[in-house]
């Protein structure tokens, strides 16, 4: 039988002569020939093990790449054309044997050639001033236009045949895959982005706030998130599983509220109850019992040396009363003389001294210094115990805002500089240590009061509080100038809480009358989808607002958030990929 060649030739000689029979006959005989020759040679080419018939087919894979990247220089020959041919029937297989090893390797050769270049292109374009201008300007368009053009360059420079089509669906590809890539990150990072005032509270340690709570109610998203769970939340059955889901988040923003309150060595709480604030108390007793066996050196008369550090505190206790003689009328001057004279020298032991010359006393307008030298100790316990009642009457005083006098104005201010006399004196006597956990402790405790007013307050059940009468006892104690500037204690918490925790719409409670008008009325004439419906309905609504889905839908934890940089940073990758599928379903 003639080989390929002979037939050729004769093909050759038919076609010089006209003769169209023969041309056809000839032809038909050399494709069956190439396609035997062919099929021997690919026949071939499966032999062998799956490593081996890998590595071939990444083999014949970069093969087909280089015959692409060849023809852009020049015309490929026939031969070139025949190995083409053989690599693709190779990888293309029998019908029906479904993927094989040297279709993976095929398919590892043909991603890496996206990959690989692609990714070092779009380094290359980040290190460019003006592709990084653009991206700025465009942060979706010019990432998703880079990826389309370079995944049309791709495909168009491997593609040897219809090089056009490829570039075209190679580009789509590129954009559709980047586009996916950025969608798969936006999702595992959170379907909701909480707003500014929901993160201060979960950093703050609120946890289990639900997406209608979260969603950030200054773009139209966030108000139909939150518009749809409050409308929601109306319907019996279904509603109970979304009330209970906010309810969690009002639960664990008492906890935390409730432990900024707890002072060192405390016992962590569950959450703010009538238990709790007994427990805090017994803490509070306990962490200020380091002062029980410091011996603090008493008052000190001027009838002798300067005290030790050169800081006197019956002294500096004088000198703020003498200063305020013009201010204070002789009343609450001897309002003054009676506190320290019961409270400051009970607490240091003198209650007995019958001397007026010892105590502190009202002499021609004028509170008198004690002319006797008195040196004894007080126990640091007794001292703070008189310095909590004088925070007692600040705090009395500062309550009163709306109706404090100017005698009332003079007497919190003589007040407050007392105070800062005996924080000075503790800071002089106490060591360091002790010194930094009373500060942790006072602070604690001006917490402690303020929560403990909001669990007074008429609403207020078992020691329980909500944000908003938490907010209100916040208000209530705060200064109104520390306020306006957020220095209120606790107001960390309260503002962006009166924001994410507090509810936009009141529940009249007409969803909740017409759902069950209509569901007793298809009770009633369709009863099984009615039921069916009802279920449905309250299943999905449990299961939507459960801990872990509602926390996925947020965005989760750090481990959650990191899968979603990484699946963000991967985007250009996912574009390269989704060129190449375009690049193989055009050819």
């Amino acid at each position: 039988m003639p080989s390929i060649d002979e037939f050729a030739g004769m093909l050759r000689k038919a076609q010089k002569a006209g003769d169209t029979n023969a041309v056809n006959l000839f032809a038909r005989e050399i494709v069956k020939l190439e396609k035997s020759s062919q099929q021997k040679e690919v026949a071939e080419m499966r032999e062998g093990g799956s490593l081996e018939r890998f590595g071939r087919g990444a083999g014949t894979s970069l093969e087909n790449i280089g015959y692409g990247l060849k023809g852009l220089v020049t015309d490929l020959s026939p031969e070139d054309k025949r190995e083409i041919a053989v690599n693709k029937a190779f990888l293309k297989g029998e019908k029906g044997e479904g993927i094989r090893a040297e279709n993976l390797g095929a398919f590892a050769t043909d991603v890496a050639s996206f990959v690989v270049p692609g990714g070092a292109a779009i380094k290359a374009a980040r290190g460019i001033p003006l592709a990084m201008k653009l991206a700025s300007k465009a942060p979706v368009l010019a990432p998703l236009a880079g990826e389309a053009a370079l995944g049309a360059g791709l495909s168009g420079a491997y593609a040897p045949e219809n090089r056009g089509t490829a570039a075209a669906i190679g580009g789509a590809g590129g954009a559709v895959g980047y586009g996916i890539g950025r969608g798969v990150s936006r999702l595992a990072g959170g379907l909701v982005r909480p707003s500014e005032q929901a993160k201060a509270l979960q950093r703050e340690g609120v946890e289990d706030l639900t997406i209608g709570q979260a969603a950030d109610q200054g773009t139209l998203w966030g108000k139909m998130i939150r518009r749809f769970e409050e409308s929601f939340q109306s319907l019996p059955l279904a509603g109970r599983a979304l009330s209970k889901a906010r309810e969690r988040a009002n639960d664990s923003f008492g906890k935390v509220a409730i432990n900024q309150a707890v002072p060192p060595g405390g016992t962590p709480l569950q959450g703010p109850s009538r238990e709790a604030f007994k427990s805090l108390k017994d803490d509070f007793d306990n962490a200020y019992s380091v002062l029980d066996d410091l011996n603090l050196p008493a008052v000190q008369s001027f009838a002798t040396a300067p005290y030790k550090s050169g800081f006197n505190i019956q002294k500096e206790i004088s000198s703020i009363i003498n200063n305020s003689e013009e201010m204070l009328p002789s009343n609450v001057k001897s309002e003054l003389l009676s506190f320290i004279n019961k409270g400051l020298y009970k607490k240091f032991g003198l209650e007995k001294v019958s001397a007026k010359s010892d105590q502190f006393s009202l002499k021609g307008g004028k509170f008198s210094e004690p002319q006797r030298t008195i040196l004894k100790n007080v126990k640091g316990k007794d001292f703070k115990e008189f310095q909590s009642d004088l925070n007692t009457k600040i705090r009395e005083l500062h309550l009163q805002r709306q109706s404090r006098t100017s005698d009332d104005n003079a007497k919190l201010d003589a007040y407050k500089q007392i105070d800062q006399v005996l924080t000075e004196f503790l800071r002089r006597n106490v060591p360091k240590d002790i010194a930094k956990q009373l500060k942790e402790t006072d602070a604690a405790y001006a917490n402690f009061k303020t929560l403990e007013r909001a669990s007074a307050y008429l609403g207020a059940t078992e020691g329980k509080f909500t944000p908003a009468q938490l907010k209100r006892a916040v208000l209530a104690v705060t200064p109104k100038s520390r306020y306006t500037t957020k220095q209120g204690l606790l107001q960390d918490l309260t503002d962006p809480a009166d924001t994410v925790l507090k509810p936009t719409m009141p529940d009249s409670g007409t969803a909740e009358r017409a759902y069950g008008l209509g569901v007793g009325i298809g009770a009633v004439t369709n009863p099984i989808p009615t039921l069916g419906a009802i279920a449905g309905t309250t299943l999905g609504a449990s299961g939507l607002y459960s801990r872990p889905v509602q926390r996925i839908l947020l965005g989760g934890g750090s481990k959650q958030q990191a899968a979603a940089d990484a699946l963000r940073r991967a985007s250009p990758y996912f574009g390269l990929t989704g060129a190449y599928a375009g690049s193989e379903f055009g050819q």
